[in-house]
């Protein structure tokens, strides 16, 4: 088993049902950000999603998520117990889903800020979890939106491949996707072997479509279910 890290790196998905609870979950984009600066975090970054899998130019206005970083787990857990706009966050939410993660790997920036502790330690046959994330220039916005079909299409047939989502705190141009692999092998199989996602590696780079980016590579450590059912992305 991989050793757990310190600080605490989890992620936390959110399935809203009902007009008056997206609508909350909606407001809670701008409110929770400014409400919560006092509540312990390292990191907090929340998030909506595209339609489908979270990678349609279209809202989904049913899915959040937020990525966060804690001193320690027992941090976590107290704001979860005594945060009231946690609280009621998790109140309005039909389903929710957790994953402690370990970083592995980072390279590039959020927000001008690396904010993850890398750890060198052995992925003892943990499944992987990888995050990119990118401030498309606008520009380049539409012509990003275009090919995001075909990448996602990609992903989905890769080998090893379990689940992805796309993610951002404004999808349609602050851009993040999660996604977990069952091994680290079918990961690097899919990102530096797979031809047709090599060449849209290098379209990317001829382009230039991002104003900043970031790709993180992390072990998953544990996952489950605070509420609803499992696998809810």
């Amino acid at each position: 088993m991989a050793s757990i890290s310190s600080p605490y790196t989890v992620i936390v998905f959110c399935r809203f049902e009902g007009f008056f609870s997206k609508l909350l979950a909606l407001m809670a984009m701008a409110i929770i950000p400014l409400t919560t600066k006092k509540a312990g975090y390292l990191f907090f970054k929340l998030m909506g999603s595209g339609g489908g899998l979270g990678f349609d130019i279209k809202p989904d206005f049913a899915r959040y998520s937020y990525l966060s970083i804690w001193d320690s787990e027992q941090d976590f857990v107290q704001c979860l117990r005594t945060n009231r706009v946690f609280e009621l966050y998790h109140f309005l939410a039909k389903e929710i889903e957790v994953y402690h993660l370990q970083p592995k790997q980072v390279h590039g920036t959020w927000g001008g800020k690396q904010p993850f502790t890398v750890l060198d330690t052995e992925n003892d046959g943990n499944q992987l979890a990888v995050t990119t994330r990118a401030t498309i220039k606008w520009k380049n916005i539409l012509t990003f939106h275009k090919h995001v079909p075909e990448v996602s299409r990609l992903v989905s047939e890769a080998p090893g491949h379990i689940l992805s989502v796309g993610i951002g705190e404004w999808p349609f141009r602050f851009q993040a996707t999660f996604s977990i692999w069952k091994t680290m092998k079918d990961m690097e199989n899919y990102a530096y072997k797979n031809v047709a996602h090599v060449n849209m590696i290098t379209k990317t780079r001829s382009i230039g479509w991002y104003k900043e980016e970031m790709f993180a590579r992390f072990i998953v450590l544990k996952k489950w279910t605070l509420k609803g059912s499992p696998r809810i992305i």
